[in-house]
């Protein structure tokens, strides 16, 4: 038996017809950023140190030529230090301070390129 219902018994649809807006979202990617770290111990006189000083076991990078790099962190036994406190060259790393790091105390430059 088929059922027919009568479209006048039941209420119109309540329908929204939503308004077209043109709306322009920008979406930026970040920049390939690469880090490459250099580390090695103070022996507690010496204020270059250079590539062969690296501490192999913490697969550490050679350092990079200032052209290379967009910026460098140094930290000396866990404490950022002002770029005035140190000069970098490729392969070596000096530092212009008044006294050395105690020995045994870790040296770990940041090399950043974006």
């Amino acid at each position: 038996m088929k059922v027919q219902y009568k479209s006048s018994a039941y209420p119109p649809p309540f329908l929204r017809v939503q308004q077209h807006v043109t709306e322009e979202v920008h979406f930026f990617s970040p920049k390939k950023v690469e880090v490459f770290e250099y580390c090695t111990l103070s022996d507690g006189c010496r204020r270059m140190y250079t590539d062969k000083d690296a501490l192999a076991e913490y697969e550490t990078h050679p350092i990079l030529p200032p052209c290379e790099v967009s910026y460098y962190n140094l930290f000396i036994n866990g404490v950022l230090q002002p770029p005035s406190a140190y000069c970098v060259e490729k392969g070596k790393l000096l530092l212009i301070t008044v006294d050395v790091p105690i020995r045994h105390a870790p040296i770990i430059l940041q090399m950043i390129k974006l």
